[in-house]
């Protein structure tokens, strides 16, 4: 399947339309002619319905254009849930893999250092390794769980500082997969901004937390720089812009879909998206 990129035209109906004018336009034309030799009113009356018919057909091209443009958009929007939701489960595997050989590892470790001859300081080094990957972060949902596990692990490959207070047993009212493209776009977009500064910099903080009947997430990194915003969403700062720039329109679907709102922010070095949700009453995780 061919797919529609950003604006283009679907020359198709565009053709079509205009080649539909051009019939038109001369048969109206002659019959205006020869009605205008006996009939004013009917001629003017002609003349009007042309108007009409042209005002017609240019918002139907019009309409067609935007309705391109937004079926462009879901596709692609769809594309990225397919491969989100095959990367959540490749995730989930590999982490439940690694826990495992991690926990083994460690038994290994405190076996050899009861009976063995191995340097002390090598099995400190070695059980410091270990326990970055196997310390996952457990906030009370799961698939949260498998997200920040993911993400922290690329943090901590990439010498980024990543922080994390999340009430994740609040969020069961909120569907698998929506958790997992909200999150990993989120972070994912932090993690590719902060690769690009000095070790120093690169930090990224998120708090999921209940307030009332709202859930609250909030996600800042530092950042430097200016953006160009269109409809409260920063533009793509990628060359390649057609596959770039939906993660963030991703976010907006998700939002919308549980009636919350978020907005976004460039201030004092901080990039920050704050999300609000409301919290179903029959939400289970009641405080």
């Amino acid at each position: 399947m061919q797919q529609l990129r950003g604006s283009e035209i679907p020359m198709l109906n565009a053709l079509l339309l205009i080649l539909l004018v051009c019939i038109l336009t001369p048969i109206f034309y002659f019959e205006s002619q020869n009605i205008a030799n006996y009939n004013l009113f009917f001629y003017n009356l002609l003349n009007l319905g042309e108007i009409v018919f042209y005002v017609f057909m240019l918002l139907l091209q019009v309409l067609i254009l935007a309705s391109a443009k937004e079926r462009a958009e879901l596709h692609t929007m769809q594309m990225l849930w397919l491969e989100e939701q095959r990367q959540y489960h490749l995730i989930k595997e590999n982490i439940d893999a690694l826990n495992i050989k991690c926990h083994d590892l460690k038994h290994q470790i405190r076996h050899l250092r009861e009976t063995g001859q191995v340097d002390p300081v090598y099995l400190d080094d070695l059980e410091r390794s270990v326990a970055i990957y196997n310390s996952a972060v457990r906030t009370g949902n799961e698939t949260l769980d498998v997200v920040l596990t993911d993400k922290r692990l690329h943090c901590a490959t990439n010498d980024i500082q990543f922080t994390c207070i999340a009430e994740g047993d609040q969020m069961d009212f909120v569907d698998v997969m929506d958790i997992f493209s909200l999150f990993g776009n989120m972070l994912d977009n932090a993690i590719e901004y902060e690769i690009l500064l000095p070790p120093e910099k690169r930090f990224i903080h998120l708090s999921v937390r209940r307030i009332n009947q709202l859930l609250l997430i909030h996600v800042e990194n530092h950042f430097e720089g200016e953006l160009e915003f269109q409809d409260g969403i920063p533009l793509t700062t990628k060359e390649d812009k057609i596959y770039h720039g939906y993660g963030m329109l991703s976010i907006r679907r998700i939002v919308e879909k549980y009636d919350g709102s978020f907005s976004i922010s460039t201030e004092e070095q901080l990039f920050q998206v704050d999300i609000m949700l409301p919290i179903p009453a029959s939400s289970p995780g009641e405080p």
